[in-house]
């Protein structure tokens, strides 16, 4: 039994919940409203609200968020059980309706109908885990990943050798996404000025269509090119599925290439910044980290595959700073969550963020930088340990981020290629590892690359 959160309670979730999560972005970090919510430590409120709304009602209360009715979900067991089950599915309205603008058949907003039967969502699924390579084995491109990232950061640095601010890196990450999805020395300025306003646009769900026809011609250009079966981007993997497959109508690949396009971009240069700025802040972490990539050779795949302590730093990063905090699932049909009645359409929120912060599952580490603590977290993000509490960084179970070790990758290794020609000093926003601030504003971070003499 769940009870009903008061009127009152109703409003502070609206305030300190709702809102922000509009203001800051629905699909990407807002630049206009973001600063602002973080100097008035808008996250720091959300949890507090949060963990007031579980102390007087339980960790499972009914609410309207913000629109319908929804189940808040704010224990491990609840958040486990719900991504787990076959009875939600990850599509309600205040996630399609600015995700279609940009992806309107995309499998981040498909599902099957009827539910237990076959449909859009498991078409379009296998295409993503083929083309990504989901599974947590080796990208089969990943050793030209790697030279493209590397290529890319050391021109980066040669044109900007002191100081480094967010454009620097917005660019860098539009320069090796555009060409790990769409071949080797394929990058558009114009293509990625295209991306960014689709998806500001997007944050309020008023893409244009006449935005959208160029963008989706040009993909559906890529994939008709039929690249050689040699050739190592993703677009080729996309386009050799679907021909091998023939369910071209179903699938719609240039909507999947369409979504790609923008998160693979959006995740470099966001945790790039945020871990880079956590590295630089822990004096004997960075030294470590750099001398673990001076000690892995030459920027291949299987180097990049074995900065083990790398890799922790970033999960570490991405569990303080969750890149989706919050996590939405409509039921797609009636069901219990250990006695309380879930109806058909109604929605359920967990908050990720909040739970990867909680001192009642992680303890006094909950709000601390301690990469050295969870280098042993091999192969995924699902649990620190086997007896450690599980991450939701990339959700989990059956609609888990496809994209996940392909991303965890290139950020290893764009971080990586920075600290082979480090160390870096951050010369904004200071923060404590002891006490990690529960937002920081990555927009306005600089990084001076000091020399190693110094």
């Amino acid at each position: 039994m769940a009870h009903r959160v008061t009127s009152i309670d109703y409003v502070r979730l609206q305030w300190r919940l709702a809102l922000p999560m509009v203001l800051g972005g629905l699909v990407a970090p807002s630049r206009r409203h973001w600063p602002h919510l973080v100097r008035r430590q808008s996250t720091v409120a959300t949890y507090r609200v949060l963990r007031s709304i579980r102390k007087k009602y339980g960790p499972r209360t009914w609410s309207r968020l913000p629109f319908k009715s929804t189940l808040l979900v704010l224990d491990r067991d609840g958040i486990d059980k719900v991504l787990k089950s076959k009875d939600n599915f990850a599509d309600p309205f205040l996630k399609k309706w600015p995700l279609s603008c940009f992806t309107p058949s995309g499998v981040i907003v498909s599902r099957n109908q009827p539910p237990t039967l076959p449909g859009l969502w498991s078409a379009r699924r296998p295409v993503n885990n083929y083309a990504l390579a989901f599974g947590g084995s080796q990208h089969p491109d990943a050793n030209v990943f790697a030279w493209i990232v590397d290529d890319e950061v050391k021109q980066l640095l040669k044109d900007r050798p002191d100081v480094l601010v967010w454009e620097d890196f917005s660019t860098l990450a539009a320069k090796i996404s555009q060409q790990v999805i769409f071949g080797r020395g394929k990058y558009c300025p114009d293509f990625e000025q295209h991306v960014s306003r689709i998806v500001s646009a997007s944050n309020w769900g008023i893409a244009r269509h006449c935005d959208l026809r160029p963008f989706f011609k040009r993909l559906r250009t890529q994939l008709d090119e039929q690249a050689s079966p040699r050739a190592g981007h993703l677009v080729c993997r996309a386009a050799r599925w679907v021909t091998k497959k023939g369910n071209r109508d179903q699938v719609q690949p240039s909507s999947q290439v369409a979504f790609w396009a923008f998160v693979t971009k959006d995740a470099i240069e966001l945790h790039t910044v945020r871990t880079l700025a956590l590295i630089a802040q822990a004096p004997d972490v960075q030294r470590r980290v750099m001398k673990e990539v001076q000690a892995s050779g030459p920027p291949t795949a299987a180097a990049v595959n074995g900065l083990h302590f790398l890799e922790a730093c970033v999960k570490e990063q991405l569990r303080l700073w969750t890149p989706v905090p919050i996590l939405l699932r409509k039921a797609v049909t009636d069901f219990h969550l250990d006695g309380i009645h879930i109806r058909k359409g109604q929605w359920i929120l967990m908050h990720t963020g909040f739970y990867h912060r909680d001192a009642e599952v992680f303890g006094a580490a909950a709000q601390r930088f301690r990469p050295e603590e969870r280098v042993h977290d091999r192969p995924n993000l699902t649990s620190v340990t086997n007896s450690e509490p599980p991450l939701y960084v990339f959700s989990r179970y059956q609609q888990a981020c496809a994209g996940q070790f392909l991303a965890i990758f290139l950020l290893k290794a764009v971080l990586a290629a920075l600290l082979r020609r480090g160390p870096y000093v951050l010369l904004d926003g200071k923060t404590d590892r002891d006490a990690v601030p529960a937002a920081i504003d990555q927009f306005g971070l600089r990084f001076w690359r000091r020399p190693r003499d110094a």
